[in-house]
């Protein structure tokens, strides 16, 4: 991180007045201490699948509602979530813990892609940012933004630019001194110097706002 990150200043040295500010960024579970001892502590949270679990748990819900459900789910399928056990448990068995049936529906849709192939859980190290986003974008209650925070928060991925996020337009605009942020397709192009950092970028654009 610190490596890459050194590196996306050389490329926009008039922002390197960023780090320091805010430091070097800890955005994923491989450099974030915080993130590493509550995946010591609770491996479940480093699994791919309940972490997309977790995504469409929280949905427009407050981060403590959405743990209160996720406890309850938890506890439902034996102390560790996963796949299996939510296929046994159901749309019957889901939704009275508190999930929206929309929410519920896409918990089961997810475990089943899971178990029949089409959610490739086990080869994303193996996998383009382009790949991860479509399969993950193609489940139901999952979209590109989701795709793009896995990619960025989970996996750790250097290049990644996610346009449509209200606050990295912001930050963009704030720190290039615009008086108001890019639409996503001109960020698009915009993020092409920042190749190949740009999910360093959108962490400094976060971080500028934060």
């Amino acid at each position: 991180m610190k490596l890459a990150a050194d590196r996306f200043f050389e490329l926009v040295p008039t922002l390197s007045g960023m780090l320091d500010i805010h430091g070097y960024p800890t955005f994923s579970r491989y450099d974030d201490p915080v993130r590493l001892a509550d995946d010591a502590a609770n491996p479940e949270g480093s699994d791919p699948f309940y972490v997309l679990v977790n995504a469409i748990a929280n949905q427009q819900l407050s981060s403590k509602a959405a743990n209160t459900i996720l406890g309850r789910l938890r506890s439902a399928c034996g102390g560790v979530v996963s796949r299996d056990r939510i296929i046994a448990l159901g749309f019957d068995g889901i939704r009275p813990m508190g999930f929206s049936g929309q929410k519920t529906l896409a918990l089961v849709s997810l475990a089943n892609s899971a178990k029949n192939g089409d959610l490739k859980l086990d080869d994303l190290d193996h996998m383009a940012d382009d790949e991860i986003i479509d399969m993950i974008s193609s489940q139901r209650g999952l979209g590109r933004w989701s795709a793009e925070m896995f990619l960025m928060f989970h996996l750790g991925r250097m290049d990644v630019w996610p346009v449509d996020d209200l606050g990295v337009r912001k930050g963009h605009a704030k720190l290039m001194g615009l008086e108001e942020p890019l639409k996503p397709k001109q960020l698009m192009v915009e993020g092409e110097r920042f190749r190949p950092y740009r999910s360093i970028a959108a962490w400094y654009c976060w971080a500028a706002i934060d």
